[in-house]
């Protein structure tokens, strides 16, 4: 599956990331996600076979199960 990203910029006014909301996402290689954003959920970048760089924020205070499953960069 290729959602069509390379690149994602998560606005400030996100503050969660919910479950699955870019796995599989197979093309997606750099995902920046700002201080406003205190959870992840499960599954959030699980299979992004391509991902290779992604700033956790200092404020991240929940991160779900396998996250990062699959991802192998």
């Amino acid at each position: 599956f290729s959602c069509g990203l390379n690149e994602m910029v998560i606005p400030n006014s996100v503050t969660s990331i919910g479950n699955s909301t870019f796995s599989e996402c197979s093309s997606l290689k750099t995902i920046t996600i700002p201080n406003s954003v205190i959870s992840m959920g499960d599954h959030s970048f699980s299979y992004c076979i391509s991902l290779e760089t992604i700033s956790i924020p200092d404020l991240l205070t929940s991160i779900g199960t396998s996250v990062f499953a699959g991802c192998s960069n």
